[in-house]
């Protein structure tokens, strides 16, 4: 994971500490997750979202929200 220059920089005690409370914070194995939904996913799963108006709308600025219901998130931005 690329880190920006700050992070690249602090001591790895304080790795250590973020870790630690991320653990502490969740049990959930983020990572373990993250290969589950990038398994799941099929190209072009994000064709519809990506070619909507809504979406369009929200890139080029002309629309400030850009709502998103339903199930499935998850997946298409991985």
């Amino acid at each position: 994971m690329p880190r920006s220059g700050i992070e690249w920089n602090l001591p790895s005690s304080l790795d250590d500490e973020r870790q630690a409370i991320a653990s502490w914070l969740s049990s959930l194995n983020f990572q373990a997750s993250q290969n589950e939904f990038i398994q799941k996913r099929r190209k072009g799963t994000e064709e519809w979202f990506l070619e909507s108006q809504e979406f369009k709308d929200w890139r080029n600025g002309t629309s400030e929200m850009l709502w998103c219901p339903g199930d499935g998130k998850t997946i298409v931005v991985t």
